[in-house]
């Protein structure tokens, strides 16, 4: 049945390069991973997840296009050199039980090549699951009140599991924005030689930020999150994390006792990364928030905002973010 895609579709060739996943219904069905070719001169190749339908004979049914990068992110050294495999909620993990919505499946790049570094680095583009303003989970795992105000206020005790981002001021919405720098930065890490825990990759995951907290806890050596800051600036202000608040009683409660040095220093390698890169720090590149996902993090773990809704999100931008954060995490792990 391979063959029977590996060939001009509407003017795209499809070249497949490995099976995602395979479900028995009233018929075979495949997610299937390729390289895909524009039938035009001089192309660029991309990659595109096909869910494909084959018949109980294996005849050809149909497919679908699930999933499928822009030509920008057409540089991954897929196949021989990377593999990968699907991640999934376990409910056994500590803190499972304060996760709302966990059905989504993150990804996990595997470095095959001689570089790999046996380090992963967890990729969480922010926002960018359905219904996840309509959920709420824990502000903090012993059920204390959050500190400082940010987008849930100070003195609650949950938040939604997922809010749904800001609009930058030219209409894109934040967790489009979020997903074109992830993936890049996915690109840039793997040729370096990092694994990389992609936990979207596309439009919707259903995942909120304690399971996707989870999920990293449990299979990265790091977690960055992205995202685009929301604020009445006029202009692009710069890049920072947000940082653990100077409050003692937060500082006691586990699991960020043990690990918000950590967190610290990884936000601040990030920052100084995206600084050699090129772009611009605010004030000292630090915001303090108790953000769920800091609360809950047993590996260090950073929200980096990239930017603010002023920022002109070209492909510069974005080769600067993923570099920056490559030099970062080069120097969070020497």
């Amino acid at each position: 049945w391979v063959n029977s895609i590996e060939a001009d579709v509407d003017g795209v060739k499809y070249e497949p390069l490995e099976v995602l996943a395979t479900q028995m219904d009233f018929g075979h069905n495949y997610r299937v991973l390729c390289k895909t070719t524009d039938v035009v001169p001089d192309p660029i190749p991309y990659y595109t997840i096909l869910e494909i339908t084959l018949t109980k004979r294996d005849d050809l049914v149909g497919y679908v296009v699930f999933a499928q990068t822009d030509s920008v992110f057409s540089d991954v050294p897929i196949a021989t050199d990377i593999s990968m495999t699907q991640i999934a909620f376990d409910p056994s993990w500590e803190y499972a039980q304060s996760a709302k919505i966990t059905t989504g499946l993150a990804t996990l790049y595997k470095v095959k090549a001689n570089n790999a570094r046996g380090k992963t680095v967890c990729i969480n583009a922010g926002h960018g699951t359905k219904g996840g303003t309509d959920v709420r989970v824990p502000c903090h795992p012993d059920g204390s009140p959050k500190i400082v105000s940010g987008s849930t206020s100070a003195g609650a005790v949950d938040a939604a599991a997922v809010g749904a981002g800001i609009t930058l001021n030219d209409g894109t919405k934040e967790p489009e924005a979020t997903l074109k720098a992830a993936l890049v930065t996915k690109r840039v890490l793997l040729e370096s030689g990092y694994d990389v825990l992609m936990i979207r990759e596309t439009e919707d995951i259903q995942l909120d930020n304690l399971a996707r907290t989870l999920v990293a806890n449990n299979n990265a050596d790091c977690h960055i999150a992205i995202h685009y800051d929301g604020d009445a600036q006029t202009e692009d202000k710069g890049v920072f994390f947000c940082s653990i608040p100077d409050n003692e009683a937060y500082k006691n409660m586990e699991p960020v006792k043990t690990w918000w040095q950590e967190h610290m220093r990884l936000g601040k390698c990030a920052v100084a990364g995206l600084e050699a890169a090129g772009m611009k720090k605010w004030n000292d590149g630090t915001c303090d928030m108790d953000l769920t996902q800091t609360s809950f993090s047993t590996v260090p773990s950073i929200d980096l905002e990239v930017g603010n809704q002023c920022t002109d999100r070209n492909n510069e931008h974005l080769e600067k973010v993923a570099k920056g954060i490559r030099i970062g995490v080069d120097s969070f792990f020497k």
